[in-house]
């Protein structure tokens, strides 16, 4: 691992991994946003530096968290958005909640 690499999360992974992960871990993860390297993971981290790196090899090792290929930065939905900043939205749209709502039509 090359700590002056920035580490972002792989999404699929972490969905698969997500019952397993302690809830201090998904907050860290959080963090694991493409931009933050180690070092600023350690600076932000809510653990000591040495755990922090710990537990960053371990998602490292688990393929939840990767290396960014240094894409530069994307834009997130405003529902990731909402998980980065732990807030919790509507998991459906207004169009989608009618939508499965309304009676299925018989044949």
């Amino acid at each position: 691992m090359n700590p002056k690499h920035p580490l972002e999360i792989v999404p699929s992974r972490v969905a698969a991994r997500l019952p397993e992960l302690p809830s201090p871990v998904l907050d860290m993860l959080r963090l694991c946003d493409g931009t933050r390297t180690l070092e600023s993971l350690q600076d932000e981290s809510p653990f000591p530096a040495e755990q922090t790196s710990s537990i960053v090899r371990k998602l490292i090792s688990l393929g939840v968290v990767q290396p960014s290929p240094g894409r530069g930065r994307r834009s997130l939905s405003e529902k990731a958005l909402a998980w980065a900043h732990g807030r919790n939205l509507p998991v459906f749209s207004e169009d989608e909640e009618q939508f499965f709502a309304s009676p299925v039509p018989e044949e």
